[in-house]
């Protein structure tokens, strides 16, 4: 592999990928994580913690991602451009979707 890092811990955690090492154990069941942040992620289905917080409505979220995504139905915001007609979409499964119509799949 010719990976190169500038930060160890960036390396350590690549090496993993080859070795398939998980050093991160959840306490609550069996599951195994190469990452501690995706141990931590994990662990919020356990113990029902949602950090993020839509400042619009208070809806709560587990994952930075998942408040994100939520957003656009406030802001209106479509991130998926189909690059054919240009039609837009909030969400990724729609853009999906409708791409469908374009290449007969």
């Amino acid at each position: 592999c010719k990976a190169a890092f500038t930060w160890k811990n960036a390396y350590v955690e690549h090496i993993r990928i080859h070795t398939g090492e998980r050093p991160f154990s959840c306490s609550f069941c069996d599951a195994t994580f190469k990452r501690k942040y995706t141990l931590v992620q994990h662990l919020r289905t356990h113990t029902g913690d949602k950090p993020f917080s839509c400042s619009v409505c208070s809806q709560t979220y587990r994952h930075s991602v998942s408040l994100s995504r939520h957003m656009r139905s406030h802001t209106g915001e479509k991130p998926y451009t189909c690059s054919v007609c240009q039609a837009s979409f909030k969400w990724k499964n729609a853009f999906v979707e409708h791409s469908r119509i374009h290449t007969g799949e």
